[in-house]
């Protein structure tokens, strides 16, 4: 997985070995991707105040072999960026490459919403995030699409904002998806809230506040919202801000409490963010899981802010392909 891009330092985390991932990057691919759109109800997102509708996007990648057959095939889910649609064409020019060996589908789920991020979050304000992915997305896909139903072939992934939502379903729901790569996402470390305050414009605080501190009886974004004063009722916004890209010691002992956790699950991120907040959060989420002996991967690159082509090959594709259970297991 370490190439130009990826050559900087990677951390041997607890228990685990980070190794090299690799796929054969001479052969062509047999066949040729089906890229899909399809509209989905979206029961979950329900009430809202921002005028979300019931219905939203997704953008599905089938494998070539996928028309040959009735294999069934493991799932990636991809959530991307604050102001990313779902849209991830651009992935096709390395699919055949990274698919060659194991095949999978691709789901790209819209998490953006009119203020632009959604944060995977549940919220009066903007509609219930977190179930539509867990409730609307997963069933219909497994509904409509020859999916291995098991949370061993289920794998969610995601970049900045993405990386955040990628984390989150994968610490609170391994026993829906068994695997997460997370790229360079929203994590705080003691003072990220902080340190992070003034990269954010009004549109993201807002989009931010919406989704972690909703507050209906305020006026628009209708949240709670820190003043950064240090007075009782900015302490107290700033601990609601904190639960969603903070409290990561508490998050880790939430998930180590869970019947399951997950197979497998890799944190990447760039020495070179511009985001500096992210880098150190990241670096402070993988100190805290191996002080609590929790096997996973940590890559730490020369990269910035960034996701293209091939730092999807490298990375997370890479590990799906490696990974992704591609048979169903008796449970």
């Amino acid at each position: 997985m370490l190439t130009n891009k990826h050559s900087a330092l990677v951390f041997l985390a607890a228990l685990s070995f980070c190794g090299v991932l690799h796929a054969d990057c001479n052969a062509e691919g047999k066949g040729a991707f089906q890229y899909v759109r399809e509209t989905i109800p979206a029961p979950s997102i329900g009430a809202n105040m921002i005028g979300e509708a019931d219905e939203q996007m997704l953008r599905i990648f089938l494998p070539p072999s996928y028309a040959e057959g009735q294999r069934r095939y493991p799932v990636m889910y991809f959530f991307t960026g604050y102001y990313s649609d779902e849209e991830i064409g651009y992935l096709d020019s390395v699919l055949p490459q990274v698919m060659r060996e194991s095949e999978y589908i691709i789901v790209s789920v819209k998490v953006i919403n009119s203020l632009h991020g959604t944060f995977g979050m549940n919220s009066p304000v903007t509609g219930n995030w977190e179930d539509f992915i867990l409730q609307d997305v997963v069933s219909y896909m497994d509904a409509h699409y020859r999916t291995l139903a098991q949370r061993q072939s289920r794998m969610v992934c995601g970049v900045s904002m993405g990386g955040h939502i990628a984390l989150k379903m994968g610490f609170e729901h391994p026993d829906v998806f068994g695997l997460m790569y997370s790229l360079c996402p929203g994590v705080f470390d003691e003072q990220g809230l902080e340190n992070a305050w003034s990269t954010w414009d009004d549109t993201f605080r807002f989009a931010y506040g919406a989704a972690v501190a909703p507050n209906p009886d305020k006026p628009f974004p209708h949240a709670d919202i820190p003043t950064m004063d240090g007075s009782p009722e900015d302490m107290a916004a700033r601990a609601r801000w904190n639960r969603g890209f903070g409290m990561l010691p508490e998050r880790i002992d939430a998930y180590l409490a869970r019947p399951v956790q997950l197979e497998h699950f890799c944190i990447e991120v760039g020495t070179k963010d511009y985001y500096e907040w992210i880098p150190q959060g990241c670096i402070y989420l993988s100190r805290q899981l191996f002080d609590k002996k929790v096997p996973h991967q940590f890559v730490l690159t020369t990269n910035g802010h960034d996701f293209s082509p091939e730092i999807f090959k490298e990375g997370m594709g890479a590990f799906a392909a490696t990974y992704l259970a591609t048979e169903e297991i008796a449970q």
